[in-house]
């Protein structure tokens, strides 16, 4: 499935604008945005993005109601492998996984997912998969990272990829690839989920998990580890 892109220079939040977008359309699409006012993060945190320094997008799907989706953290376990191969399929840098929704590269923070289910009469009627990727080393996100206070080191790609191979690509190149690259995957790994095929994935989730850091409680009743 090749789904839509709408592209925008600047939006409060790529999430926020997917959750307009449901309220209003049917069907699937993806929105991205060069530039993020409001950020979102986990637990009402700020997900600094300077323009045209990161990957920053939402998926957007719509459920009809003959559709089971899960209402489950495995959705995000699910889009966290979809990056890690993705990821390593473009640049052959060994990603992991923090749990629940962390990505994580020489054990500093490259990216984060925020998987929100928009819930109707107690169904899942529709799924927002949003995802950040730092591409450009930017002393803003230094500097939010650290105001945090959580001990998260932040890290781009531009810091992990050999400085020649970094400049044959512009940016807006990396983007563009890396964005059609992890939807694609993140599609293939939610059909699967919806099918019930949990162990493989789980399987990868924890090939590629920081081994020194715990599951959180929500994991505890599909753990495998």
């Amino acid at each position: 499935m090749t789904l839509s892109v709408l592209t925008f220079d600047s939006l409060d939040s790529t999430n926020e604008e997917a959750r307009r977008w449901l309220q209003s359309h049917t069907g699937n699409v993806v929105i991205r945005a060069r530039h993020q006012t409001a950020g979102k993060g986990t637990q009402g945190r700020r997900w600094v993005s300077p323009e045209g320094a990161g990957l920053y997008f939402s998926i957007a799907q719509a459920f009809s109601e003959d559709q089971v989706v899960p209402i489950t953290p495995l959705l995000t376990i699910a889009a966290g492998v979809a990056c890690v191969k993705a990821l390593k399929s473009l640049t052959q840098l060994e990603i992991q996984l923090k749990p629940i929704n962390d990505l994580y590269l020489e054990g500093c923070k490259l990216g984060g997912i925020l998987v929100e289910s928009l819930v109707n009469g107690g169904r899942c009627s529709g799924l927002i998969t949003g995802i950040g990727i730092n591409i450009l080393r930017r002393e803003e996100i230094i500097a939010s990272c650290e105001q945090e206070g959580r001990g998260n080191q932040p890290i781009s790609l531009q810091d992990c990829i050999p400085p020649l191979q970094f400049s044959q690509w512009t940016p807006e190149q990396i983007c563009e690839e890396l964005m059609t690259q992890i939807t694609k995957q993140v599609l293939v790994e939610y059909q699967n989920l919806f099918k019930g095929e949990n162990s493989a994935l789980l399987r990868e989730y924890e090939r590629h998990k920081l081994p020194e850091v715990p599951l959180p409680p929500e994991l505890a009743a599909y753990s495998t580890f």
